[in-house]
């Protein structure tokens, strides 16, 4: 039987409880600052991952409302969204198996910069459509707040990686959103 996507998502909730009452319980019993610091950042890891699953989970019924819109600007709007999630995932792959430090701190900057210009490129696209006055209020709010959540759910991976590949938090800086 496939699972579903709340299954999975129950799932990783799930492991994500199970993990962190682990570390918290190894956490205790560590000494040296140097294995809490690694449990700390393994922790802080594990919450990014679950918050990016948790903004993606939010935004999900829009995503599917939107493929089956039959407005040609939702639609179009839709695959910009999809392309534009495709491109970072594959770069967060090509991020993640990184081994080299300067060049995964060097990369972390691009898709970093890349995110917010996907971001800022997309609420263009959002005030576009909705200058054209050819889709409801309603759509435009709910397309400005899907694009805010996969930002937060793409800076919230993203940030995960940075931990585990222990890029220094230097280069880390947010991006400041401007207010749609």
């Amino acid at each position: 039987k496939p699972i579903t996507y709340d299954d999975q998502y129950a799932l990783l909730k799930r492991s994500e409880g199970e993990v962190i009452g682990y570390i918290y319980t190894v956490q205790k019993a560590l000494k040296e600052e140097k294995d809490i610091r690694v449990i700390t950042d393994l922790n802080h890891a594990i919450r990014n991952v679950a918050y990016s699953a948790k903004f993606s989970k939010d935004v999900r019924h829009n995503l599917m409302d939107y493929r089956h819109s039959g407005s040609v600007q939702i639609d179009a709007s839709h695959e910009r969204f999809r392309t534009a999630m495709r491109e970072i995932y594959r770069k967060f792959a090509r991020l993640a198996v990184n081994r080299n430090p300067e060049l995964a701190a060097e990369y972390f900057l691009d898709v970093k910069k890349e995110i917010r210009a996907r971001y800022e490129d997309l609420i263009q696209d959002v005030y576009s459509v909705s200058a054209q006055d050819i889709v409801s209020d309603e759509e435009i709010s709910s397309l400005l707040n899907l694009n805010r959540s996969v930002y937060l759910s793409n800076t919230a991976l993203l940030e995960s990686i940075r931990v585990l590949l222990k890029i220094p938090e230097a280069d880390a800086v947010p991006v400041p959103l401007s207010n749609p």
